[in-house]
Formats: structure tokens, C-alpha cells, sequence
């Protein structure tokens, strides 16, 4: 039997800061939370899990991305800074306004990319997995997961490049 509670306390935090890295939003996240645990527990009834972690953080990372393309499907933005007052209140407002619309512009990308290929990059590159362990995952080989996110990485710095770089 499964201690939920106990589950919760030992993973919640590390699931939290992963969904909240992501979806940049309280609101968001705490959404994003509750349908990743509650998203265990179903697959818990269905099949024993041998390893939480992991799973774990699969799927948080899988309910943030569909929340940011629910955001992006909406083109909504979310957090918006009111460009006038940062300037105004922050000496370095203008950089903090760029780091923010390039952030932006990355979750936007991510919630282009298809569920599996965004799911392995945000692995790997945000929390630091290696290829090995992506590809336990996703039953791959390491070979297969390196070309899986060079491929990623093409299509990621395709899709931002005209965001953060414009034709003047």
C-alpha cells in the first residue's frame, strides 16, 4: 500500500520546482501539481511502480508542457510586467524585461515541440538527467536519446530565432 502522504512530502518539492520552472505561474502550478499526483495515483492502480521519482517527474513535466500549450493555444500571456514601471522602480529593468520575453518565448517553443521529444529535453536539459537515464525511461538507447536532442535543440533554436532575433 502506497503512503500518499509520506509520497507527497518526500517528492513534492522537487515536482514542484520542476512544474513551477516551467509554467512560471503560481496559479499554474499548483494545478499542474495536483493533476500530477492525482495522475500517479491512477497509474498506481493499474500497474505496481517500482521507481516514483522518475515517473514523478515525467509527469510533471508532461502536465506543464500541455499547460503551456494550453497557453500558447490561447495566446495568452501569463505574468505580463508592465514595461513602464520596471524601467521606472529597477535599474537593470531592461535586462530583467529581455531575460523575461526570452524565457517567454522558450515556453512557447517547448509547447510547440510534441509531448514525448519536449518531455525528454526538459529531462535532460532542465533536470539534469543523463542520456542513460532518459533513455531508461523512455526505452531507448543513449545513442538514440543524444540524436533525439540534437534534433531538439535544431528545431528549438529554429523556432526561437526568429522570436528573438527579428528582421529590423
Amino acid at each position: 500500500m502506497i503512503d500518499w502522504y509520506e509520497l507527497v512530502e518526500r517528492e513534492g518539492n522537487s515536482v514542484w520546482r520542476t512544474i513551477h520552472r516551467l509554467v512560471r505561474n503560481h496559479a499554474d502550478a499548483d494545478e499542474c501539481f495536483q493533476e500530477t499526483f492525482m495522475a500517479a495515483y491512477r497509474l498506481s492502480q493499474r500497474e505496481k511502480i517500482a521507481n516514483w521519482p522518475p515517473l514523478l517527474q515525467r509527469l510533471a513535466i508532461a502536465r506543464a508542457i500541455d499547460r503551456l500549450r494550453q497557453r500558447s493555444s490561447r495566446s495568452r500571456r501569463e505574468d505580463p510586467i508592465d514595461a513602464a514601471q520596471a524601467v521606472t522602480h529597477r535599474p537593470d529593468a531592461s535586462a530583467r524585461l529581455e531575460l523575461e520575453e526570452r524565457a517567454q518565448a522558450f515556453r512557447w517553443a517547448l509547447a510547440q515541440l510534441p509531448a514525448e521529444q519536449a518531455e525528454l529535453f526538459c529531462l535532460h536539459e532542465l533536470e539534469g538527467w543523463s542520456c542513460q537515464q532518459v533513455g531508461d525511461q523512455f526505452s531507448m538507447s543513449t545513442g538514440a536519446v543524444a540524436a533525439q536532442l540534437h534534433r531538439t535543440r535544431g528545431k528549438l533554436k529554429q523556432m526561437l530565432e526568429p522570436k528573438l532575433h527579428p528582421q529590423s
